[in-house]
């Protein structure tokens, strides 16, 4: 039980490392109109690496107060998730988006393995370090 934790917590650990990184980089792209507040996200994907850490002893140990975590945690999930695909369609379009706009990307992060290899060329893409890796080989070739 305790490596299935452990495994856990790495898992979610690289998830919001992810996810944060690509907040962060849209909200650098992003003019500042169409900036939002981040707080409410790290407080979310904090909050669910807290969660997986003591999820096994509030399970153990208090079984009301895990049920009423355990919604927390799929809320805190939801809002990280939906966040992010916001921000990656509204650093494409360039403008506020809906829900209709954004919900394609959301359902590609919510799939995890197919939403990185479809969200993570589009981010390259986004920010350029696609071209950046491409010329950076180029010149290794020259050499």
């Amino acid at each position: 039980m305790l490596v299935d934790t452990w495994v856990a917590m790495f898992m979610m650990l690289v998830v919001a490392s992810w996810l944060w990184s690509i907040v962060a980089a849209c909200l650098k792209e992003l003019p500042e109109n169409l900036t939002e507040s981040t707080s409410l996200v790290k407080i979310a994907l904090v909050y669910l690496i807290i969660y997986i850490a003591t999820g096994v002893f509030i399970w153990e140990n208090f079984e009301t107060l895990w049920v009423i975590l355990n919604l927390l945690a799929v809320v805190a999930v939801f809002y990280a998730y939906d966040f992010t695909a916001r921000q990656l369609v509204k650093l494409e379009q360039q403008k506020e988006v809906i829900f209709s706009e954004y919900a394609g990307s959301l359902v590609l992060l919510l799939f995890l393995p197919i939403g990185v290899w479809s969200i993570q060329p589009r981010v390259n893409k986004l920010l350029g370090t696609e071209r950046n890796e491409e010329s950076e080989n180029r010149e290794g070739i020259k050499k």
